[in-house]
């Protein structure tokens, strides 16, 4: 990417992921890639929950990068801000804490690398340090709606929605990643714009377009590649249709999270291969001979609003999808086969099946995996903010 010539913009990104996560999302990427354009800062997540078991890793993890802020290395020249959160969901005075914690985090940072203790841009991703905009001087504050988090699985919803409400009041300008969340959203902000999830497809359509990971079979092959967690996938579904459909392989490949009973059972299954975390280069190897990609999404508030980048990645490997085509994907009818049921699953999959050789549909799949691509949002992203600031400041 070749440097902007314009007016340097500094960002500072209040992230809904760990920067050393496996899955790289919509905080990750606009950070990675924004460093042309100015300094950026990307502060951790504070938590939206109180902990679990499996999550006793993660928290050392954090700990381990509070106690070295100092000293954290700068990955893509992107500032890591790793502050001391308490690990708890986000009462009055544990996000006060947070919300302290966050702020001398970057003020130190600041210091350390001779910044000014201000940013062009605070980007929330997150509202669990809703109030950080008092802290930390700034010119615009964007929120950036990615999924309607009072639907994850172990949050306080109605504390979530009044962080969300009080972000609300202080942003200059939301971005939805949906339409629905954008509905949902313009009932609380004048200033909402649809910037529809993208995926970094571009590199998988350089890739190989085939390879060794899903083994050679006389059966068809479906695969799903994400997150395997019971909120992401429905997992007695997709074991039901595995049991139904021992005519075919399945392919699954993603961190595992919190597995069901049925997601158990369902790495078992004698038709089932499991490949393990995949890095994003691997995937048209390891995926080039499957003929359908699978996108069993559980039913709630969750997903009606969310715009999943696999599908993205998806068309970009060319494999038509079959699964809940919620609202966010009613315009990818004709590339998206409905089906939520494991009768509903194997009629869809066989369809698809047959429509994934046709020329028709891999060049309708390249095609939006093209217009769906982060080198042409990042360029839009930084001519609109640049608008925005130029608007503010001429008011």
């Amino acid at each position: 990417m070749i440097a902007s010539a314009q007016t340097p913009i500094s960002i500072c990104v209040v992230a809904s992921g760990d920067w050393a996560s496996f899955s790289r999302v919509n905080c990750h990427e606009i950070a990675a890639r924004w460093t042309p354009f100015g300094r950026v800062c990307y502060i951790e997540p504070a938590p939206l929950r109180a902990p679990r078991f499996h999550d006793a890793a993660r928290l050392v993890g954090r700990l381990r990068g509070a106690v070295r802020n100092r000293s954290a290395p700068r990955p893509a020249d992107v500032e890591v801000v790793a502050p001391a959160f308490l690990p708890w969901s986000p009462v009055t005075p544990v996000r006060a804490w947070n919300v302290r914690a966050a702020a001398r985090a970057v003020r130190r940072r600041a210091a350390e690398r001779q910044w000014p203790f201000c940013f062009d841009v605070l980007w929330f991703f997150s509202v669990s340090l809703a109030g950080l905009e008092a802290q930390i001087p700034h010119r615009l504050v964007i929120y950036h709606s990615v999924d309607d988090y009072a639907g994850n699985p172990g949050v306080n919803r109605q504390l979530v929605r009044a962080q969300e409400r009080a972000l609300l009041k202080a942003a200059d300008v939301v971005f939805a990643a949906s339409e629905p969340l954008a509905a949902r959203l313009q009932n609380r902000h004048r200033n909402v714009v649809v910037w529809e999830n993208v995926s970094d497809t571009e590199a998988l359509l350089a890739g190989p377009v085939a390879g060794n990971g899903v083994p050679r079979s006389p059966r068809p092959v479906a695969a799903f590649v994400g997150n395997l967690s019971a909120h992401k996938v429905d997992f007695p579904l997709v074991l039901d249709v595995v049991r139904g459909m021992s005519d075919w392989e399945f392919v699954l490949a993603g961190p595992l999270g919190e597995l069901s009973d049925s997601g158990r059972r369902l790495m078992k299954q004698p038709n089932v291969t499991y490949l393990g975390p995949l890095e994003r280069r691997d995937l048209p190897q390891a995926l080039g001979r499957a003929d359908v990609a699978l996108l069993p999404l559980p039913t709630g508030d969750l997903h009606e609003s969310s715009f999943p980048m696999k599908l993205l990645d998806y068309f970009a490997l060319g494999l038509p999808v079959v699964g809940r085509r919620t609202p966010p994907l009613a315009r990818f009818g004709d590339v998206v086969f409905d089906a939520r049921s494991p009768s509903e699953y194997r009629t869809a999959m066989e369809r698809a099946r047959h429509v994934r050789g046709q020329e028709a549909f891999q060049r309708r799949a390249k095609e939006l995996a093209l217009e769906n691509s982060w080198s042409g949002r990042i360029a839009n992203l930084e001519n609109c903010v640049r608008v925005m600031l130029s608007d503010k400041t001429a008011r």
